[in-house]
C-alpha cells in the first residue's frame, strides 16, 4: 500500500471508531468497537448484559447506531474477549480516530466496567485527532466539524458505501480523511523541515505552532 507520507508508514496508526450506550462514562458502555491499521479492519460488538456492571441505554444513542438488544445478544461477544482482541490489533501503533477523546474515554471507562485492566497499557499510545489538521487547514470553517463534515472537506464527497454511525465503515472512512490529511501535512510542511517525527507532527497538529 502507498504511504500518505513520506515521514510514515500506512501500519504505524491504527483508526478506532465507537458506538455506545452513551456519552456519559459513568453510566454508559461501548457495544461495538472497530480498528483500522494500514489494510483491513476488526469489528467487534460487545453484549452489553455481559458487562459486570452493565451500562443503561440513552434513547438518542440507540436511534443513531441502530444497535438492538437482540443484535447484541446474538452477534455480541463478552467485552473482554472484545477488547482483548482490540487491544492486540493496537498494539504499539499510533492511535487515530475522530474526536479521539471520548473514544479513547470510552473504552478506558468500557475496560473498568468489565472488570479487566489488560486495556490500559496500549491506550497509553500515542494518538491523533482528525480535528486537528481539520482546524489548521480551515480555522475559520463555519458550523460543526462532525465525520460527515470532514469527510465532505477532505475526499472532496462521501463514498457510497459509507454508513454513518456503523463502527466499522467510520473506522474506514476516517482512516481515508487520516490520509489526505497526512498527506496535507507533508506538503505545508515540506517548506519548513525535510523531515518530520512523530511527536514534531503531533505538536504542529496540536498548536499550528512551526
Amino acid at each position: 500500500m502507498t504511504s500518505p507520507s513520506k515521514w510514515f508508514t500506512v501500519d504505524e496508526f491504527v483508526v478506532i471508531d465507537t458506538e455506545t450506550t452513551g456519552l456519559d462514562t459513568a453510566h454508559h458502555a461501548v457495544v461495538a468497537v472497530a480498528a483500522a491499521p494500514g489494510a483491513g479492519a476488526f469489528i467487534g460488538y460487545i453484549n452489553p448484559e455481559l458487562y459486570d456492571k452493565p451500562p443503561v441505554w440513552d434513547d438518542r444513542a440507540r436511534a443513531i447506531n441502530g444497535l438492538s438488544d437482540a443484535f447484541l445478544r446474538s452477534q455480541g461477544s463478552s467485552p473482554v474477549s472484545v477488547l482483548s482482541v482490540l487491544r492486540d490489533v493496537i498494539g504499539t501503533r499510533t492511535i487515530v480516530a475522530h474526536n479521539v477523546n471520548f473514544d479513547v474515554s470510552m473504552l478506558r471507562a468500557s475496560a473498568v466496567r468489565a472488570v479487566w485492566h489488560g486495556l490500559n497499557a496500549t491506550l497509553d499510545n500515542p494518538v491523533f485527532d482528525t480535528l486537528w489538521a481539520d482546524r489548521l487547514r480551515w480555522p475559520n470553517e463555519e458550523g460543526n466539524r462532525h465525520l460527515a463534515q470532514l469527510v465532505d472537506r477532505w475526499l472532496g464527497g462521501r463514498p457510497d458505501w459509507w454508513r454513518p454511525h456503523d463502527a466499522a465503515s467510520d473506522a474506514l472512512v476516517t482512516r481515508q480523511v487520516w490520509h489526505q490529511q497526512l498527506w496535507w501535512a507533508q506538503q505545508a510542511k515540506d517548506w519548513v523541515s525535510p523531515g518530520m517525527t512523530l511527536s514534531g507532527l503531533h505538536h504542529w497538529l496540536r498548536t499550528g505552532a512551526k
